[in-house]
């Protein structure tokens, strides 16, 4: 191929003047700051040293030019405006539960393919598997934790009422802890500043009034705030609570656990509804099997050092075994260039 094919990329509006592809990836909107993913972003780095590799150009849509000869314009976390290109893909779009332009029926409407780690959704025909793109750092038994527990997470909602609301499920638990065992759980994260309530209507009212007026209340020293550097805080933590957004959807993973077992800091996990399928049973616990907050304590207060290491030794195999390569930012890799190999030869100009 002598002249070069485009991809254009878009996502969230902070991610342009190619920052998608950049170790600068992350960015609060709480502080309107942005800060470099602990990981430098390297699964969409590495995708676009990858593309380059067989003369394809990944560039954000802000930075192309009317010379560039774009075989597939790729959307990336969520459902937004295209252009007038060949091929459109939709890369692990956000769950319909978060962003309703995200139901599985509009996206097949505009799309020419989706890939999603949504086992319900796929079909191999327009629809197919890919995980999100995880990075494995170097792992080692920290047996001298000396804090109990920890919580990363932005204060917000649903953008409807669920069951499976993780929103609901972290508001509850921190309330509980704060009443408690106040000393035992920091909140690190924005927007925890204000009042907040599990109840999903009620939540939803008390941001909106608050934002109206700015509103925050004294904070409280159990909430920490956003940090910059999420593994090394958070390796001085026995567990860390990892709540997706919403849960019991098959095959649905975020950052959260993996965040979690880079700290080599045991995850108390709702999320994924067959976890055990993709991750083994002893290498976190699993929030469900519990039937009150009270019984999850004392399982957690009862842990001794010795059981301890067990679960980090358990997390250290895990990621180092076959089964985490299908979450490894290879695989994200290797999926979409294969698809994007196969696409671009029936392209005509």
């Amino acid at each position: 191929m002598k002249n070069k094919l485009t991809i254009i990329g878009r996502s969230g509006g902070y991610y342009q003047k190619n920052s998608l592809f950049s170790p600068h990836y992350n960015y609060f909107k709480f502080t309107n700051k942005k800060m470099q993913r602990e990981d430098k972003n390297i699964g969409l780095v590495k995708l676009k040293k990858e593309l380059k590799k067989k003369n394809i150009i990944i560039k954000t849509s802000d930075i192309a030019v009317l010379k560039d000869r774009v075989a597939i314009e790729m959307h990336f976390f969520g459902n937004f405006p295209k252009g007038n290109f060949p091929l459109t893909y939709c890369v692990l779009p956000e769950i319909p539960a978060v962003a309703r332009n995200c139901k599985i029926k509009i996206l097949k409407r505009k799309y020419d393919k989706i890939f999603t780690n949504i086992e319900d959704d796929i079909d191999n025909k327009k629809i197919f598997h890919i995980n999100l793109q995880v990075s494995c750092g170097k792992l080692k038994l920290l047996s001298s934790k000396k804090k109990f527990a920890c919580i990363f997470a932005n204060n917000k909602n649903l953008a409807s009422f669920s069951l499976k609301n993780g929103y609901s499920q972290r508001s509850k638990l921190i309330s509980w802890f704060l009443k408690n065992h106040p000393n035992k759980l920091d909140i690190y994260g924005g927007n925890w500043d204000v009042y907040y309530s599990s109840n999903y209507f009620i939540n939803r009212a008390l941001s909106f009034f608050q934002n109206k007026i700015n509103y925050k209340k004294k904070k409280l020293e159990q909430f920490k705030g956003l940090i910059s550097n999420k593994t090394k805080i958070m390796s001085q933590y026995k567990f860390n609570i990892c709540f997706e957004n919403s849960f019991d959807i098959n095959g649905y993973f975020t950052e959260k656990i993996f965040d979690s077992f880079n700290a080599c800091t045991i995850p108390v996990y709702l999320g994924c509804g067959n976890v055990e399928k993709y991750i083994p049973s002893n290498a976190f616990i699993n929030f469900k099997s519990f039937k009150s907050l009270d019984e999850l304590y004392f399982f957690m207060s009862n842990i001794s050092d010795s059981e301890l290491k067990k679960y980090q030794k358990n997390i250290i195999d895990f990621m180092y075994s076959k089964k985490f390569e299908k979450f490894h930012y290879n695989n994200f890799i290797k999926t979409l260039t294969s698809h994007i190999a196969r696409d671009i030869k029936k392209i005509i100009f």
